[in-house]
């Protein structure tokens, strides 16, 4: 898988190489996204994942909104995140 390859992801199931997206988004939110609790980078897009993704949706004020979904504007985001949001 590429860094151009950001599938719109959401809670749920997935399949091994859409997991492989999930556990991109999970890593830049670790790293890149000053979130204050680390995530495991397991490729599921449960819970605490969700939780998170809309963490950065709402302190990066996501076009959009806060919906949970991993769509191009919160790709954006999570890749250049606002700086404001660190802790």
């Amino acid at each position: 898988m590429n860094d151009w390859y950001r599938p719109t992801l959401k809670k749920g199931p997935y399949n091994s190489s859409t997991a492989a997206a999930v556990k991109r988004v999970q890593c830049l939110i670790d790293v890149r996204a000053w979130y204050p609790q680390p995530l495991s980078k397991d490729g599921e897009f449960g819970a605490r994942t969700d939780a998170a993704v809309r963490w950065v949706q709402d302190c990066d004020e996501t076009t959009g909104g806060v919906d949970g979904i991993v769509g191009s504007n919160t790709w954006l985001d999570l890749y250049l995140p606002d700086p404001d949001c660190s802790l």
